[in-house]
């Protein structure tokens, strides 16, 4: 029995071949110097405003600088700046555990099961979030009992009923 492959399979190779998964080091030696750059100019800024309420206007800054670290951290984890794992490793380590504060190997081991079951509601890390907190059978029930009154109230009042793409529920409301 021949098992015929998938869309996945035949768009992997079309992307490859039109040379989009070539590495790129020398795109990523100037993106991360542009990030870098961007976080000092950032940092500068909050130390010259940091007892104003013009500091503020910093926060969409830094959320921006920080999204750009993490997407570098990403595609280091995909060894898509890099061959070599020890490199790789470098490089997430510095963008993730240096610069944003955020456990690359933590992160490396949820993201490798992601990829090894994804959208999976049973087994990928990122579906089963607590925002998915909701009544439909797609997405896991939600957190009824709580011995924190706070809790429980959050809970029994809450107005976030769906999961990503899921339809919201058509039976009658609680």
């Amino acid at each position: 029995k021949t098992i015929k492959p998938g869309g996945y399979a035949e768009l992997t190779a079309e992307v490859r071949d039109f040379g989009l998964l070539k590495r790129r080091p020398v795109f990523y030696a100037v993106l991360l110097g542009v990030i870098l750059l961007a976080l000092v100019a950032s940092v500068a800024g909050l130390w010259v405003l940091h007892d104003t309420w013009w500091a503020l206007l910093l926060a969409p800054v830094f959320a921006v600088v920080s999204t750009q670290i993490g997407f570098f951290g990403h595609d280091a984890a995909h060894r898509q700046i890099s061959r070599r794992e020890r490199t790789s490793r470098i490089l997430g380590l510095f963008s993730a555990n240096l610069l944003n504060g955020l456990s690359y190997g933590w992160w490396l081991d949820k993201h490798n099961a992601h990829h090894a079951h994804p959208n999976d509601l049973d087994s990928d890390p990122d579906v089963r979030a607590a925002a998915c907190a909701a009544s439909q059978p797609a997405c896991p029930p939600p957190i009824t009992t709580t011995s924190n009154r706070v809790m429980r109230l959050i809970f029994r009042y809450r107005r976030w009923r769906r999961c990503a793409g899921a339809r919201p529920p058509t039976s009658s409301r609680r």
